[in-house]
């Protein structure tokens, strides 16, 4: 085999190579890519439902605090239409000043975020945001 023989030989080696560690790692990457995605979707809806159990609570506690009040407050704090559609507000009321006031909203994972990664096995099923809150009735 003379020079350019061999040469032409490795260089055609070499993108057999390239292309293999290309089908690889793409895969590897895409689903990266879509964790860090639903990952971060899944982290501000998270941080919208604590916001909204923390409003309303912090409405309910106030003298004269009415259900629908404490529904608005939450509504307004989760902010997209998807989630104030299939979030679940629960209050325990207080009936004197100084009592316990509790407030819990649910959401499911699957309202917040598309399930991006359940072709690779990690779906987010029947995965629910759950916050609650406590203050003391003024």
């Amino acid at each position: 085999m003379g020079v350019r023989m061999r040469t032409r030989w490795r260089w055609s080696r070499r993108g057999a190579v390239l292309s293999t560690e290309l089908i690889l790692l793409v895969p590897i990457a895409f689903g990266l890519l879509m964790a860090l995605a639903e990952f971060s979707m899944l982290w501000l809806a998270n941080q919208r439902v604590v916001a909204a159990a923390q409003a309303a609570c912090r409405t309910a506690t106030l003298p004269g605090a009415t259900a629908e009040a404490v529904q608005q407050a939450a509504t307004t704090a989760l902010g997209r239409p998807a989630l104030i559609s299939q979030a679940t507000i629960n209050v325990t009321w207080a009936n004197h000043a100084g009592e316990p006031v509790s407030v819990e909203v649910r959401l499911p994972m699957r309202s917040a975020a598309p399930d991006l990664l359940a072709f690779l096995g990690f779906g987010l099923g029947d995965g629910q945001l759950v916050a609650q809150c406590v203050m003391r009735k003024e």
